[in-house]
């Protein structure tokens, strides 16, 4: 079958909201960047896949480029967009059909995350004694979920999620911290028609409340080098709709790793290497197991200035924009 490009628009939302004064921070271990500005390029690729014990449920996912940029100094919003190049192809001339939005704070004391994914439209790849490929399509097959979690950084005097993540901060000594944190789930899933009968007829939601405990910890090789992982793992509680109106409730195992290795060759440029990695488990109406495995994985060009475009902005010769600015104020 003929490939086809999948168009496809990620959007991917970095938000900083954690504002903590200079004595929070040993100096020893963290440094702040002496610069006003960033800007970043990167590639990426992510996806969802479902397994039920038997099979492995895949879409057409593509590979994007994306671009940003954000002010040191204006912490709680830096913005980025991505698209895709093209997806990872096969012969099975599945189309899928994808919205992937998600927030990812790295603050000083905390860690916060939240996502909605859209999904439709999967495969199932076998391969055969002859060593060809044998696809089985389910177009209908979809799974919508959202979640909102929140990691508090114990440690934070000495460890520095945003130079391992974020590459906005420098860790300048190893170091760690204990992690404890908690989070709210939905997922949605409609069946294709194509599967098997263990499988409900119409599409079911499911809801889940949990708290999750873990360790981070960051390794510096050298001044140009650090080696970064966050594992956490927790259990939640929740069930279908239907039957948590009745009462029931189960216990669902969770876990996530995010990993990072930077590479600074000077003070103002660093190339990293990120992967974050989700992994939920959620229960069908029909009293089967599905476990939904969520990566993502990122190669990121970062470049600071040191040029804020804020002064640049309040200049007397942009009167229009410094009126506007002005007027901003009084209404805060």
């Amino acid at each position: 079958m003929r490939w086809r490009l999948l168009p496809f628009i990620f959007v991917y939302i970095t938000i900083n909201s954690n504002i903590a004064v200079a004595q929070d921070r040993d100096s020893l271990y963290i440094r702040s960047l002496p610069y006003k500005m960033w800007a970043k390029t990167s590639i990426l690729s992510k996806f969802i896949e479902i397994h039920d014990g038997e099979n492995s449920f895949t879409p057409n996912y593509p590979f994007m480029a994306g671009a940003g940029v954000g002010l040191h100094k204006i912490r709680y919003v830096n913005l980025s967009f991505a698209i895709s190049l093209f997806p990872l192809k096969n012969e099975s001339g599945l189309r899928s059909y994808i919205t992937d939005i998600q927030i990812h704070s790295y603050g000083k004391k905390s860690l916060f995350d939240a996502y909605y994914q859209s999904y439709k439209g999967f495969f199932v790849e076998k391969e055969l004694k002859n060593g060809q490929e044998e696809y089985s399509l389910y177009p209908d097959l979809a799974l919508r979920q959202a979640g909102i979690e929140y990691t508090h950084i114990y440690n934070h005097r000495r460890f520095s999620a945003r130079a391992a993540f974020e590459q906005s901060e420098l860790q300048i000594r190893s170091a760690g911290s204990f992690l404890l944190g908690g989070g709210i789930y939905w997922h949605r899933v409609k069946p294709d028609t194509n599967m098997s009968a263990g499988y409900p007829k119409s599409e079911f939601d499911n809801i889940q409340v949990g708290i999750n405990m873990g360790y981070a910890y960051s390794w510096v090789i050298n001044e140009r080098l650090l080696l970064s992982s966050i594992a956490t793992i927790g259990l939640s509680i929740g069930n279908e709709t239907q039957a948590l109106r009745q009462g029931k409730v189960r216990i669902y195992p969770t876990a996530m790793v995010k990993a990072s290795f930077v590479y600074s060759p000077k003070e103002d440029w660093s190339l990293a290497v990120t992967g974050v990695f989700n992994d939920k488990t959620i229960y069908t109406s029909t009293n089967r197991r599905l476990f939904v495995y969520s990566p993502t994985m990122q190669l990121t060009l970062t470049k600071h200035f040191d040029f804020d475009p804020l002064t640049y902005i309040k200049k007397p010769r942009n009167r229009f924009l410094n009126n506007f600015l002005n007027t901003e104020q009084k209404l805060r």
